[in-house]
C-alpha cells in the first residue's frame, strides 16, 4: 500500500498571489493518466477551500502525462494553518490521495 507524499507549501500572505506549482505524478514509475484533480484545504476552524480542474479551474491538467498545476491565483482565505490533500482520479476510475501536507496563511 502506497503512502501519500508530503509537500508543505511555503507560507502564503492573505490576499496576495500564489505563484502556482507543478506536480508530476508517477505510479510505479509510470506517468499517471489523470482525468480529475481536486485539492481540499481544511483550516483549524473546520472551513474547507477546494481547488479543482473542473468547476473553478484552479488546477490544470497540463497535457503532459502525469502532470498537473495548481494555477496562479489570489489566496484570500482566512488567516491560519491548513492541512490539505490532493485527490486524483485516474482514467480507470481509481481515486487516490498521493500528495498531502500543510499551508499557513498569514
Amino acid at each position: 500500500m502506497a503512502t501519500a507524499n508530503i509537500y508543505n507549501f511555503p507560507e502564503q500572505q492573505k490576499g496576495m498571489t500564489f505563484n502556482g506549482i507543478i506536480f508530476n505524478l508517477k505510479i510505479n514509475g509510470v506517468a499517471a493518466n489523470l482525468i480529475k484533480v481536486e485539492a481540499f484545504f481544511k483550516g483549524l476552524n473546520g472551513k474547507i477551500y477546494t481547488m479543482t480542474n473542473v468547476g473553478n479551474a484552479s488546477i490544470t491538467i497540463t497535457g503532459v502525462p502525469g502532470e498537473f498545476k495548481i494555477n496562479d491565483q489570489i489566496i484570500d482565505w482566512d488567516i491560519g494553518q491548513y492541512t490539505y490533500k490532493i485527490v486524483t482520479t485516474l482514467s480507470n476510475g481509481f481515486k487516490k490521495i498521493y500528495i498531502k501536507g500543510s499551508m499557513k496563511i498569514s
